[in-house]
């Protein structure tokens, strides 16, 4: 049996959130999303459909992590690390304030038992079960999210070098099995999975270039 655990939006933000506390003395600090150019994610959505979803890396914005320092009267300067990220990196740095099916920013925060915040995206809720504490993910909702970014133009779809390499990825895993799948039911299933996937990149990829917009903002 799960526990439902208060929480409230934050957006960049101190949260000031007095619900009940979760019974752990693990704490974070805010974080951006930031997706490189170079990271996706080719995964299954149907019987026989795939998506091309960007992977999203969370940065804590804390002093002396990914060389961030202090502001002079308090706060934390992370001012360079996202201009390198985005400059030198070619990075998309997701704003904390980014609003997206109505509300604002990407992060939840809960309370620890000793008051201390823990900050957690959207879609990555706490459960307790007996007496251990989880964190269980909304993949489709975050996969959703994740496709809203390149419909609406917060992040391009990948590069036809990206591409390639991932049909070259599939088209080896394919060749090493044919000669042992003609024998072995396994190794065949395998080799059928990964033709169809192989299959699935270009339309993936024609959907990302040419998206329907619209849904959550």
């Amino acid at each position: 049996m799960s526990t439902k655990f208060a929480k409230r939006s934050f957006a960049g933000r101190k949260s000031q959130d007095k619900g009940e506390r979760l019974p752990t003395s693990e704490t974070n600090s805010p974080f951006y999303f930031y997706h490189s150019p170079l990271s996706w994610d080719y995964i299954k959505t149907g019987e026989d459909s795939y998506e091309l979803l960007p992977k999203l890396v969370g940065m804590p914005q804390q002093a002396g992590a990914n060389g961030m320092g202090m502001r002079i009267g308090g706060g934390v300067d992370d001012g360079r690390t996202i201009t390198n990220l985005e400059r030198e990196q070619d990075c998309v740095v997701l704003p904390m304030d980014l609003e997206y099916d109505g509300i604002e920013g990407y992060m939840d925060t809960y309370l620890n038992q000793n008051g201390s915040t823990i900050y957690k995206d959207r879609w990555t809720s706490p459960k307790k079960i007996g007496s251990k504490l989880m964190w269980k993910t909304d993949d489709q909702g975050f996969n959703a999210f994740k496709k809203w970014l390149v419909t609406e133009g917060y992040i391009a779809p990948p590069d036809e070098v990206i591409i390639e390499g991932l049909k070259e990825r599939y088209q080896r895993r394919i060749d090493k099995r044919i000669v042992t799948a003609q024998n072995n039911p396994e190794i065949a299933a395998q080799k059928a999975m990964y033709e169809k996937m192989y299959d699935g990149i270009e339309p993936a990829y024609q959907a990302l270039l040419k998206p329907k917009k619209g849904g959550k903002k």
